[in-house]
């Protein structure tokens, strides 16, 4: 689970990547980019609790 995840980060930042390199500059091209860092960082947490839950079921007795 966690690696899927992690797969779909580096899918966000390439998919981000392709939207700055377009040559096109506007509203709605800077909304498409803060979107996608939005995304990236709803990933990024949902990740980090991932693994926060993955720790705890390999220690419990570490919180």
């Amino acid at each position: 689970m966690v690696e899927e995840a992690t797969m779909g980060v580096e899918v966000k930042v390439l998919t981000a990547e392709a939207v700055v390199g377009l040559e096109e500059e506007g509203e709605e091209v800077l909304a498409l980019i803060k979107n996608q860092w939005n995304a990236i960082n709803v990933i990024n947490l949902v990740t980090i609790k991932l693994i926060a839950q993955v720790g705890k079921k390999i220690m419990p007795t570490m919180h």
